[in-house]
Formats: structure tokens, C-alpha cells, sequence
């Protein structure tokens, strides 16, 4: 289902008003349809698994349509699919607004980068033999560095030609600057070393350097939930996993925006840079429909409240009074925090950043988030059915167990430690944890030991067949 649109009511995909089209007979995917219920023509609201349709949706060039949408799953039980991931965003440009991206010059001419490349250049001296021991990991740089997949690295040959031409650092001499030969390479760091094809001497060491930035780019960041996840954006959580958006001191940022949850609203901050959201000239519907759509109909603005479906684009002009400040005034190289301003959502991990850097800049490094600490669960084992249950569990060194009786009669005896550990004992003395009737009865224990620790327990009357493992976190 597509917001934004014009469309025939059989292109709509929403359970289950959307009727059949007979220009979309099922054929040869009768018996996938027949799972669904549907003979003879296709309906957009109900595709089964293997099936397919072809929606058909209208702008009529109406810049009215113009900006960032939302499209979704809106089939039966629609909200499971879409916090699985059933969900995305569509763009429509609008040729009419000067300050809309349409064509982006990205990075090796793909819309979500890479970002980085590597560059190699040669020792200067040819003897730098490698030891048996230098070979440990030959060949795992492609699992830790995932920019290094094949088609990342890949040469551009004319910017990477004219950077090999650039002075060498001292002591190097220029490189042909192409990327490594992975199955040749070592990570060490933030450097690979490339080995020749004996696998004897370091023939060259390889940096990473962001992709020069570009001139146009268009951002566009979906703030949702999915089930098990929390708060994301475009799917990931966290500084250095959600998006990192690299531009440069010029470049045209049009930012695309869309939010959608069960039950949330967000809001979109952005720190160090300004911005107005574009919109219709008019009051009438006549004047609406004919405007261009770049007329500011919000305030000078850093962040704007959205809510489900809720999407909105705007364009900042680096270089512009609304983009980050330039020298001598201030710096804007370097990353800048971007992130929804509801406490509690950028703590569990929806934010990103827009990096501002110069062509040619070495990529080391970010900044990287993590969740807040949370305030240990009380742990609790129940005491039934002749088991512990859980019998595995973890606990903070220093918290407190609480064992919950049930039945009767058993006891908590100390079975076996490693590390140190002093198990398990009621008001720091020896002997079995023993409850006194009546049952149910809880008691309560502290954990004390090293991180990494374990203690095995048992029932000190029916001994190893009603056993338990703690293990100290």
C-alpha cells in the first residue's frame, strides 16, 4: 500500500477492500492463488508466498506529490508483517523545486555508498619478510571489514589514478592505488598489509579513506520499531551501526524523513544545521495543485515532531546560513549527532550522524554507542516438580537469587565452584539452603564471586539428579 499517490482502487493493496484485476489473471500461479482464496483475477491485497502483481500508480506531475512516502505491507495481520520489516519508503521528485536532489552524485555510483576505499601503496623497502607467525588470519580481513566485499572495493580508475599521483607520505613511494588482493591481505588495525603471491615478504600496506564527498546526495532515514529491536532507524540501532551520512563542506543534503510505529511519535534533530520545510503557494485548491511546493511554510527549525506515516524532506545547503558554520567563524568538519529528541528513544539507540569531511580524508574510527545500563531483573528459580527451573541462569556478581519453593522437601546444597566462588549458603554460613515450613516459601541469596565464575547446586536430598549451574556475570 503506497501513500502519495493517485491510484485505481485495485491498486490500493489494502485487506480486504481491494478488488480483483482482470487485467491480472492468475495463470500460472493458480494453485499459489488458491491458497489465499482467489480464482481467476489477481487482488493486490492479498499476494501469496511465490505470487506476484503489478500495482499501477499515478503522480499526473502534480509537484503536490512531490516529497518522501511511505509504502507498507496492509494485508491481514498487517502489523506483524510491517514490525518484521514489511515496509520502506518511496520518493517522488519534483522537477519543479530547485532545491530538490534528483540526480545524486554518489559514491562508486552506488545509492548506499560504500563509503570508504582502500588504497595501497608499496614499501619502500622490498625486503620486509614475513614471519610464520605475521601469516595468523591470512584471509579473514573480508569477514572484519565488510566494506572490502568485492564490488566495494573496486577501482574508479580515473580518482584513484589521480590520488596515486598525489605526493607520497615520507618514506613511501606512490602506489598504483588499487585495491588489495584479499586473499593476500592481513588486518592489523585500522591498516591491511598485503602479502606477494609466496606469501614471503609485505609487498604493500593498504588505508582507508572515505569516499570523496558528493555534491548532491539525497538521506532518506525511516524511524520505526520492529518486533524484538526497539527503536531504529532504517532498521539498525545505535551510533556507528545506524546511518552515518557523509557530505561535504558544499554539499546540497535533501533529507527524507518518514516515521511509522504501532504507537510512537519521534522527533528528527539534527545538531549544527538549520531548516524550513517546503511547501504549496495558495489557499485555494486550484492554486495548490498548480504550485510549485517551494514556498517555507515552517519556522526556522532543528527538529520536527512526527508521528505514524507522518514524512516530511527538506533541503540544507552547506555553505548556506542554514548548514553547520565555516571557518573563521567555526568548524564544521567532523560528525554531527542526529537522532530523535524523546529521551528514552535516542537511549535506546535511535540516533545516527552527518559527517562533514574534505576529499581525500583517512576513515578511521567513529564514535560508537551503547545501551544504557539497566537495572539488574531480580532472578528467581523456582523450587518444583523435583527440578530447579531455570537451572541455568546468569547473575551481576554482588546481586541477590531468590529461590521459590514450591514443594517440599528439598534444599539448596553447593555442589561444586570454579574461580573461587563460595556458592551458595544462607546468612554466610555453611550447610544447605533449608526453607522451614510452611510452603511456598521464598529465600533469598547474594552472589558473590568473579565475573565468569560458576556454581553448580543441587538438592542436598535427592542430590545430582535435581541439580542447577549459576554463573556470574
Amino acid at each position: 500500500h503506497p501513500h502519495g499517490f493517485v491510484f485505481d482502487p485495485r491498486y490500493d493493496g489494502a485487506f480486504p477492500l481491494t478488488p480483483p484485476d482482470p487485467t491480472q489473471p492468475v495463470g500460472g500461479e493458480a494453485a499459489q492463488w488458491s491458497l489465499v482464496g482467489v480464482a481467476g483475477s489477481k487482488k493486490g491485497d492479498r499476494l501469496p508466498p511465490g505470487g506476484t502483481f503489478t500495482y499501477f500508480w499515478n503522480t499526473f506531475g502534480w509537484p503536490t506529490t512531490a516529497g518522501v512516502w511511505l509504502y507498507h505491507d496492509h494485508s491481514f495481520c498487517d502489523m506483524e508483517n510491517v514490525e518484521l520489516g514489511a515496509i520502506g519508503i518511496i520518493v517522488i521528485h519534483n522537477d519543479r523545486d530547485p532545491d530538490d536532489v534528483i540526480d545524486q552524485d554518489l559514491p562508486f555510483g552506488q545509492p548506499n555508498g560504500p563509503l570508504i576505499e582502500w588504497i595501497c601503496f608499496p614499501f619502500v623497502f622490498q625486503n620486509a619478510r614475513a614471519l610464520p607467525h605475521d601469516l595468523e588470519g591470512l584471509g579473514q580481513a573480508l569477514v572484519e571489514t565488510p566494506e572490502l566485499m568485492p564490488m566495494a572495493h573496486k577501482p574508479v580508475a580515473a580518482k584513484l589514478v589521480a590520488r596515486a599521483k598525489q605526493p607520497p607520505m615520507k618514506g613511501q613511494v606512490p602506489g598504483k592505488g588499487d585495491g588489495p588482493v584479499m586473499e593476500r591481505t592481513l588486518l592489523r588495525g585500522d591498516m591491511l598489509l598485503e602479502l606477494d603471491g609466496k606469501l614471503e615478504f609485505f609487498r604493500r600496506f593498504c588505508l582507508r579513506f572515505y569516499a570523496d564527498p558528493p555534491t548532491r546526495a539525497q538521506y532518506l532515514q525511516l524511524y520505526h520499531e520492529m518486533s524484538g529491536a526497539g527503536m531504529l532507524i532504517n532498521g539498525r540501532k545505535y551510533l556507528g551501526n545506524t546511518p552515518t551520512l557523509v557530505a561535504g563542506t558544499q554539499t546540497k543534503m535533501r533529507f527524507g524523513v518518514v516515521g511509522m510505529n504501532s504507537l510512537m511519535f519521534h522527533t528528527f534533530h539534527l545538531h549544527g544545521h538549520r531548516w524550513t520545510i517546503p511547501g504549496p503557494d495558495g489557499t485555494t485548491p486550484g492554486d495548490i495543485q498548480r504550485s510549485p511546493q517551494i514556498r517555507a511554510v515552517s519556522q526556522f527549525e532543528d527538529t520536527r515532531i512526527f508521528g505514524p506515516a507522518n514524512s516530511f524532506s527538506f533541503t540544507i545547503n552547506q555553505g548556506s546560513f542554514m548548514g553547520s558554520l565555516k571557518p573563521p567563524d567555526a568548524n564544521s568538519i567532523g560528525e554531527w549527532h542526529m537522532h530523535c529528541h524523546l529521551l528514552n528513544h535516542m537511549d535506546d539507540g535511535m540516533m545516527g550522524s552527518l559527517l562533514v569531511i574534505q576529499p581525500g580524508q583517512f576513515a578511521f574510527g567513529l564514535p560508537k554507542g551503547e545501551p544504557c545500563p539497566m537495572d539488574p531483573v531480580p532472578a528467581t528459580v523456582v523450587v518444583k516438580n523435583v527440578a530447579f527451573t531455570p537451572n541455568y541462569i546468569e547473575v551481576a556478581a554482588g546481586s541477590t537469587l531468590t529461590f521459590d519453593f514450591q514443594e517440599s522437601p528439598h534444599t539448596v546444597k553447593t555442589a561444586s565452584t570454579t574461580m573461587g566462588a563460595p556458592g551458595i549458603s544462607i546468612n554466610n554460613g555453611g550447610g544447605d539452603l533449608d526453607p522451614i515450613l510452611p510452603i511456598p516459601q521464598q529465600k533469598v541469596v547474594t552472589i558473590n564471586g568473579m565475573p565468569g565464575a560458576l556454581i553448580n547446586y543441587e538438592c542436598g536430598i535427592h542430590g545430582p539428579a535435581m541439580h542447577g549451574q549459576i554463573k556470574i556475570v
